[in-house]
């Protein structure tokens, strides 16, 4: 029977990174939900907002990087396609699964208040859950590194440039809303369908190949990540070139659709996932870092964040405070979700302290 091998040590700078977008997500979401009405008017909301762009972008990055730098323990199992087949998809239906739990948690928490329709919305967990299933199909069928990048370079770059057409498809305009809003955010504006979002996934996975095979030489991964600043770099130059100078077919929409916007935004997450790794380098492995502490419990920081913020029990705080107290309020979430997350990680120290009575053994 073959045994999956053990498993790397954890790379610091993808925990700084993770974290990174955790903060960036909790900052989102806190203003979102606690900022008055008749302040979000103003240009200081705008600016907060806009930098909201970075969060759902990184967590497919990331996820899909995980995926290639982790596929090395199913490439060195000795087994039959439909068991790697199986080893390949698990974790994006794992993810699924959490995604309609986390709903049918959200839509419970409202009765009476709830819509139904809200149990099959297509959110950021739903992507990452089809996404990672996606790539683990690819991933699983072709088993040569080499034309895995090719595959993973194409798809990002077809993925990209056909999503203005797919947002005006008739056929895919045509299905029921709750499959259209998997293609398009013709539903909604604010959630985050395949087209483009998969994008992310496929390139995170190609620098997650890379790092795999350069990670047992520190020199080759320094020189790695000066090579992703500098690709990173000329996406987005480049992105941004070819969005105010190039013709646009119809449903182009830049801040949405637009191929120009994914590569711009695969471009950063290159650039912010190599600054993570040169900051890293300055860490040592057993130091304490928030920031890590966060991106190794990302999916229950999501999860219990956004019941808290959004949950019936700050109901009285929803879009009632100013920003003072909108600062507070992020301060005060940041420093919920870290403890949460360092007592799940010493829980066995912890246990022992707290003043429950033992459990009795027969």
């Amino acid at each position: 029977m073959n045994q999956i091998p053990k498993p790397s040590p954890r790379l610091l700078h993808i925990d700084w990174a993770r974290g990174l977008a955790v903060l960036w997500m909790i900052r989102g979401h806190v203003m979102d939900a606690f900022l008055a009405p008749d302040l979000r008017q103003s240009q200081a909301f705008g600016f907060w907002q806009m930098l909201g762009a970075y969060t759902a972008p990184a967590f497919l990055f990331l996820a899909g990087l995980s995926v290639g730098l982790s596929y090395a323990k199913i490439d060195q199992m000795e087994v039959a396609f439909g068991r790697r087949l199986w080893l390949s998809t698990r974790r994006g239906l794992e993810i699924l699964g959490i995604a309609y739990l986390f709903r049918l948690e959200e839509f419970l928490q409202w009765v009476p208040y709830s819509k139904w329709r809200d149990l099959l919305r297509f959110d950021i967990l739903n992507n990452i859950g089809i996404s990672l299933i996606l790539v683990g199909l690819l991933f699983a069928i072709i088993k040569n590194n080499r034309l895995r990048y090719w595959a993973l370079a194409l798809t990002t770059v077809v993925v990209a440039l056909s999503s203005p057409a797919i947002w005006t498809s008739s056929a895919v305009n045509s299905l029921p809303w709750f499959f259209r809003n998997f293609f398009t955010s013709a539903v909604e504006f604010g959630h985050f369908p395949i087209f483009p979002y998969f994008v992310f996934v496929p390139a995170g996975a190609a620098i997650g190949l890379l790092t795999r095979r350069f990670r047992g030489d520190k020199l080759k991964l320094i020189l790695l990540h000066y090579g992703l600043i500098a690709a990173g770099m000329l996406l987005m130059l480049g992105g941004i070139w070819a969005a105010v100078s190039i013709p646009h077919s119809p449903g182009w929409i830049l801040f949405y659709n637009s191929p120009e916007y994914s590569f711009i935004r695969i471009g950063m997450q290159a650039v912010i996932l190599a600054g993570c790794f040169f900051l890293c380098l300055l860490f040592k492995p057993e130091s304490f870092s928030f920031m890590r502490l966060m991106g190794r419990h990302s999916l229950m920081i999501y999860w219990v964040h956004i019941s808290l913020i959004y949950g019936r029990l700050t109901s009285g705080l929803q879009r009632n405070l100013d920003w003072p107290q909108v600062i507070a309020a992020l301060i005060l979430t940041v420093a919920l979700m870290v403890l949460l997350a360092w007592t799940v990680e010493n829980w066995a120290r912890v246990r022992p302290r707290l003043p429950f009575p033992a459990p009795v053994r027969p």
